[in-house]
């Protein structure tokens, strides 16, 4: 096992960078967020329906990433408050920037009224998130 070595090019040596786990977390957070619904349900964030089948969330991310991100999902549903979960049965994101994600979601099981709040959440008994990638 080998630790705390450094590479470097060149003829002079630098201090080793001793980062907190923190930090570590931030700077990977620039490639790659997710938010998880953990398998009771969860809430991620809040959105509105502005068609009856189609819903418009728009995240704020934790840390600003190193660019737009894309978007992958797993067992992504729409509800009211206490609503039933409709299945989704495309996602996208509509627009994003390095600090913000609006994603669009097409319903595939029940249909909500136009200009209601919705949440977009993950069924009971799964696991299930939306992720934002960054990566290189």
């Amino acid at each position: 096992n080998l630790t705390g070595v450094k590479l470097e090019e060149g003829a002079i040596a630098t201090e080793f960078d001793h980062r907190s786990y923190a930090e570590e977390l931030v700077l990977c957070q620039r490639y790659y967020q997710q938010l998880s619904g953990g398998s009771a349900g969860g809430l991620m964030t809040m959105g509105a329906m502005y068609s009856t089948t189609n819903a418009q969330f728009t995240q704020n991310l934790m840390v600003e990433m190193r660019a737009a991100p894309s978007i992958t999902t797993s067992n992504f549903g729409v509800s009211t408050l206490g609503g039933t979960i409709s299945t989704t049965s495309a996602v996208s994101i509509s627009s994003a920037t390095a600090q913000f994600v609006r994603v669009s979601a097409t319903l595939a099981s029940h249909s909500f009224s136009a200009n209601t709040h919705v949440f977009p959440r993950v069924p009971s008994g799964v696991s299930g998130y939306i992720a934002f990638d960054a990566e290189l």
